[in-house]
């Protein structure tokens, strides 16, 4: 079960970057719960993982009414030189893949894309041109230990331990638009920026951005995951 709990995509004010990209990194196989909550204002949804998930299209149809899948696993072609998966904490020599699913839209032709990226979200936040600038960055369900990426996609440099790879949340505020969101449940979150991880629900200052809690969505996942809309001071 998805639902919207505190608030609705339709009611929020007219400051959110309505036809952008979403971007989830370290995704597994959580599809769905996103594009269902996000679809009203968002075209592009963009999945990096590592590892080959499918998306149940049979589910997604019954969050997507009006819709009609029209391309399905439509292989993208890779920047030559992404071709090799480039996480530095995984062994396997594995080739990286790019999918497109697109959904449109029966009566007014609007459209939806789905990326499915085989790669480390890191390379495809710093290289793909799609991603050069984004509406929502959606993130959960991740740790450092067994079965987590070890990515601090929600820390900085002053947060270095040996659990974690790399320390990625200045990269992804630089892509983001201005009043754009971050859907987290705090997961990999430093000491800077813990606030995502205690779900507090008021306004955050942190260095030239203001970080305003919306309200949370909820799904079949323990961890309640929070919106929050991030504009400059």
């Amino acid at each position: 079960m998805i639902k919207i709990i505190d608030f609705k995509i339709r009611d929020l004010n007219d400051k959110i970057p309505h036809n952008k990209t979403l971007f989830y990194p370290c995704c597994g196989s959580d599809f769905i719960s996103p594009i269902a909550s996000f679809h009203d204002i968002i075209d592009t949804f963009y999945f990096c993982c590592l590892e080959d998930q499918q998306i149940d299209n049979t589910e997604l149809q019954k969050w997507l009414l009006g819709f009609k899948l029209v391309s399905n696993n439509v292989k993208v072609k890779f920047p030559v030189k992404h071709t090799k998966i480039e996480n530095r904490g995984y062994n396997e020599q594995k080739k990286a893949e790019k999918y497109l699913d697109v959904w449109k839209n029966i009566k007014t032709g609007r459209e939806i894309k789905i990326y499915r990226v085989i790669q480390d979200g890191l390379t495809m936040l710093l290289y793909d041109p799609i991603l050069s600038q984004i509406g929502i960055f959606f993130y959960r369900g991740d740790g450092s230990g067994d079965g987590g990426s070890g990515i601090g996609w929600l820390m900085t440099d002053k947060d270095k331990t040996e659990s974690y790879l790399e320390y990625n949340i200045h990269h992804v505020l630089q892509r983001l638009s201005e009043n754009g969101l971050i859907v987290t449940d705090g997961s990999n979150s430093g000491v800077e920026y813990r606030f995502f991880y205690d779900k507090n629900k008021y306004d955050i200052k942190r260095n030239d951005k203001i970080f305003h809690c919306l309200g949370k969505i909820s799904s079949s996942r323990d961890n309640q995951t929070v919106v929050w809309q991030v504009s400059s001071v």
